[in-house]
């Protein structure tokens, strides 16, 4: 049976999944404005996450509005599956 202060410890799959797909579509959105304000800065930013590596010059992206919602959709709707499944499995190994 699983008492009180094992609940407390568990994470709600559906906040969780909301929580982290808030977070990673506004991530999106800020790389979105850098990259329409300065694609230099965009370029600065993507090599920094790359520890360096120039991967900015390996692709040339049309960021149009259209592309900018369907590229939004798909990384929300995959960040909150995963957020979901994530809270899910540590619940379930939780508990072992």
């Amino acid at each position: 049976m699983i008492n009180k202060e094992e609940v407390r410890k568990m994470l709600k799959p559906i906040p969780l999944a909301n929580a982290l797909t808030a977070v990673t579509v506004a991530a999106y959105l800020i790389c979105w404005i850098i990259f329409r304000i300065s694609t230099d800065a965009y370029n600065f930013l993507m090599n920094s996450l790359s520890l360096g590596a120039d991967v900015a010059s390996f692709f040339q992206p049309t960021h149009t509005i259209q592309s900018l919602l369907v590229a939004l959709v798909v990384t929300g709707i995959t960040t909150w599956i995963s957020g979901f499944f994530f809270a899910w499995l540590y619940n379930r190994w939780a508990k072992s």
